[in-house]
């Protein structure tokens, strides 16, 4: 035993042979020292939590949700308000546009896999007249999706592009991000639409469906973007006048996304005359 008053070493015995202090066992003196920092754990620790730091990648999640959820509830019922306070919202403006797109995307591709399904089950049924025919490979969801969501976002991208060059043009110009935060913002009833046409393609309502998708296109493509630029000409138009302006917009982007949808409608009627010259190759019928 050693004395924690002087240092005195002695065998054993409850008080020091030297100066007279207590003397304590040494295994007691070490059990708690050694528990004295798990009991102080214990005591500030919260009962089932662990003290764990959180990585910085979620926390930017977490502040990036909340920040949207705050911006969503801000402008869902007034999305044009945006354009009278100027707001800087490119992240979450930014982020609308690509959940609008993937939501659009994904009733387009509802559509179109049902509609190719049921034209591949007509050719089966035909091809069945001259033989066994051949199981059709159907591409996956995936790729439909992924066909669709790029078919949706080059037009977006052009929009955007016009309506930047247009407003540089007629008026004082505005930077690309407040740009796609203001259009962003007012896709709202874009979003709406596209999910209405996931809703009605469930419940097997393909018309519905249709003039719902429809709808959104023509909001996303045409109606929001007129909107977008008139407002923008009206406000800072220095060179000419905003009807003008506005006009040249319309005619232009018409004229740009005809061009984009022939491109598209001669794509797939290509496919569709490959699919008829091979069922005529198969069936010998010409």
């Amino acid at each position: 035993m050693t004395c924690p008053t002087c240092d005195h070493q002695q065998a054993q015995g409850k008080f020091c042979g030297k100066c007279g202090a207590g003397l304590q066992p040494a295994e007691t003196v070490n059990t708690q020292t050694a528990t004295s920092p798990l009991a102080a754990a214990v005591q500030t620790a919260m009962p089932g939590q662990a003290a764990t730091a959180d990585s910085p990648y979620a926390g930017k999640v977490r502040n990036t949700s909340q920040g949207f959820a705050a911006y969503f509830k801000k402008y869902v019922k007034s999305p044009g308000a945006i354009l009278q306070t100027g707001a800087t919202e490119f992240k979450n403006g930014l982020i609308l546009l690509i959940l609008t797109t993937i939501v659009l995307a994904l009733a387009l591709t509802s559509l179109v896999h049902s509609f190719v399904l049921t034209l591949l089950e007509g050719l089966n049924e035909f091809t069945s007249f001259f033989g066994t025919p051949e199981p059709a490979l159907t591409p996956s969801i995936i790729s439909y999706f992924l066909s669709s969501f790029l078919y949706i976002a080059i037009p977006v991208a052009l929009v955007i592009g016009i309506l930047f060059a247009t407003v540089k043009i007629f008026s004082t110009g505005r930077p690309i991000q407040q740009l796609t935060a203001f259009y962003g913002t007012l896709l709202f009833p874009t979003l709406f639409l596209s999910a209405l046409s996931l809703i009605f393609k469930f419940l097997n309502a393909n018309t519905y469906s249709i003039a719902a998708l429809v709808a959104a296109i023509v909001f996303a493509l045409i109606i929001t973007p007129v909107y977008l630029n008139a407002t923008l000409l009206n406000k800072s138009s220095t060179k000419t006048d905003a009807y003008y302006g506005t006009a040249i917009f319309t005619i232009v982007t018409f004229l740009v996304l005809g061009m984009y949808v022939n491109y598209l409608t001669d794509s797939a009627f290509g496919g569709v005359m490959d699919q008829i010259n091979e069922l005529r190759d198969f069936g010998g019928l010409f």
